[in-house]
């Protein structure tokens, strides 16, 4: 099959004169009887004369101090008729070569001399390029005629009939010489990408308004009837999104996620389109969910109120192959319609979704490692791993567990200490400090929100109308040096000021307007971000509180209320192991250190 290659595509790792050289040798070594090999420096290259065979090496007397190196003819002892061209020594060959080798070195010049004539007679191309040009100039003059024609006629309403014939006259001028089809084809080639390019620039335009632009909205959403670039949300199917993100919380996976929407009896996003578009579908797979549509639900951030401008992008404008832009790095517009999830909770399911080993839930031990992801070393920040020490003789496989550091279990001392912990201390403690926050926020939020912000050395209403009240007197003192600055310049007009009072009192004035403006800055970023924090408290209160009545923990609860856990190593204090534990909760971080 004859194949055809595009010249100068990219950057050569290889020159073409080695790669066609490769090629030939690769060629000269095809099987068979007459095929080159490689073994000496004149393998390949020497023939037979009369029958077109390979002259081959062969050594006489290997192991005598007659031993020599000759060349025959491979088909000297075939059978049948046998080649009779006589052998020759390796030695008589080089001196041979060198002695031809060194013939043409010394007429090297003239050699050359006859190599550029035979060339220029051949491959001579002078004439043909003038020509070339000439032909290129008068195409370069009808296309421009041809394209001020096309623009008058779009420009100006003319008679069709008077455009076709001067259409027509143009593209038939000298066509006897030359025919300028295939600049009519680069010339519709151009306006066709110019066409694409403006096109995917106006739906990239609409798309960075927040404008939903695919044809079908997706599951979950339906198109608003007053305006088709917007969604709301279809209130029959968005509580399916609802359960597959709960589900998702609760750290499975994906094959998990579809066999409890089947179980379930969740009518699969194909059906709702039996019934719009009446297409015939399979009553017995209607309950079938596929993985990988959950997980393209899963990683939408349509579903937390936001569009992306371009996920998977058409390369050019013939292909129908499109690329592929990792999630990390795609263009997203905030806000653009109701959420059916969260922000929030959106980005921790996503988050479980990234850190989800391979393998989860109950493993072969029994038990359920609920702080995955979650626990980890205090000193070297690596994952605590949970292990089941089968040797115990207890009952519950709680008791069997403990964590200890996973760089300790791979590199010993010489990576980090054990800092081994009991699971179920982990768990009760974790229970009993959710318990405490989640009743505080229950039964007086207002006294919790209180007290975690001065833990957090956050400003409290009395402080924060101080700071108000000095936020205050720095805008009006900077008012009142303006007001200042601008007598003072009336006064060294009227001469009622000097010169040197006057940059004295200006450079005064400078230095305290500098400050004020500093102290400015900063008290209203301390207020924002007081602000922002106390927001974040507030949240976190009427998170917790839903958790008042729990007694046991799952995947769930903890992803949902905790960043991290940091287990220290154990210490001895007054002859008492102590260790320290540390809870960091979502948007408030850490509260205090637990023993």
């Amino acid at each position: 099959m004859p194949q055809y290659y595009v010249e100068n595509n990219h950057q050569a790792i290889i020159s073409p004169s080695v790669f066609e050289e490769a090629q030939h040798q690769m060629a000269a070594r095809h099987s068979g009887k007459n095929r080159a090999g490689s073994m000496g420096v004149f393998s390949g290259r020497i023939k037979c004369a009369d029958c077109g065979g390979w002259y081959g090496s062969k050594v006489w007397h290997s192991n005598s101090k007659y031993r020599k190196t000759i060349w025959q003819c491979n088909h000297k002892f075939d059978g049948g008729e046998k080649c009779g061209t006589p052998h020759l020594d390796e030695e008589i060959i080089q001196a041979l070569f060198l002695k031809a080798a060194n013939a043409i070195f010394a007429e090297k010049e003239g050699v050359r001399e006859d190599y550029d004539s035979i060339k220029d007679t051949l491959f001579g191309t002078a004439e043909l390029e003038a020509e070339r040009l000439r032909l290129q100039e008068e195409m370069n003059v009808v296309a421009e005629l041809i394209e001020q024609c096309v623009a008058e006629n779009a420009r100006v309403a003319l008679d069709q009939t008077e455009y076709q014939k001067k259409y027509d006259g143009l593209d038939s001028i000298d066509n006897t010489q030359m025919d300028i089809t295939p600049f009519r084809n680069i010339i519709n080639e151009m306006y066709a990408k110019d066409t694409s390019r403006k096109i995917k620039s106006a739906l990239h335009a609409r798309r960075m308004q927040g404008k939903y632009m695919a044809t079908t909205a997706p599951f979950g959403y339906q198109k608003d009837e007053k305006d088709h670039n917007h969604l709301v949300i279809d209130e029959v199917t968005a509580p399916v999104v609802e359960l597959i993100f709960s589900i998702a919380e609760e750290g499975v996976g994906l094959h998990t996620i579809c066999n409890r929407l089947r179980k379930a009896k969740v009518l699969k996003p194909s059906f709702y389109k039996k019934e719009l578009f009446e297409r015939f579908m399979d009553e017995e797979k209607m309950y079938d969910w596929d993985t990988a549509y959950v997980s393209q639900i899963l990683h939408n951030p349509v579903y937390a109120g936001n569009l992306t401008v371009a996920d998977k992008p058409t390369k050019t404008m013939r292909s129908k192959k499109r690329q592929y832009i990792p999630y990390a790095e795609r263009e997203i517009i905030y806000g653009t319609h109701e959420p059916i999830i969260e922000q929030n909770r959106w980005n921790n399911v996503r988050k479980i979704l990234q850190s989800r080993p391979p393998v989860i839930g109950e493993s072969s031990s029994g038990y359920d490692n609920i702080f995955r992801g979650v626990i980890k070393c205090a000193d070297c920040g690596s994952a605590m791993l949970a292990k089941v020490e089968q040797k115990r003789k207890r009952n519950n496989v709680l008791d069997k567990t403990f964590y200890c550091c996973t760089k300790y279990r791979k590199f010993g001392k010489e990576g980090c200490s054990s800092h081994t912990i009991e699971a179920r201390t982990v768990h009760e403690v974790v229970l009993a400090d959710i318990q405490k926050h989640a009743g505080q926020a229950l039964t007086d939020r207002k006294a919790m929100v209180t007290e975690i912000a001065e833990r957090l050395n956050l400003q409290m209403s009395a402080d924060r109308e101080q700071q108000k009240k000095e936020l205050r007197q720095c805008k009006q003192r900077v008012s009142e040096i303006e007001n200042l600055y601008a007598k003072l310049y009336e006064d060294l007009t009227r001469e009622l000021l000097t010169e040197k009072r006057f940059q004295m009192l200006s450079a005064r004035y400078d230095s305290e307007q500098e400050e004020l403006t500093a102290k400015i800055k900063e008290l209203e970023k301390s207020a924002i971000a007081d602000k922002e924090q106390l927001s974040s408290i507030e949240q976190f209160a009427e998170q917790i509180s839903g958790y008042a009545g729990i007694t046991e923990l799952n995947f769930k609860i903890i992803n949902q209320l905790i960043e991290k856990i940091l287990v220290s190593e154990p210490v001895e204090i007054d002859g008492q192991k102590t260790q320290r534990l540390t809870i960091h909760y979502k948007f408030i971080g850490a509260l205090e250190t637990l023993e």
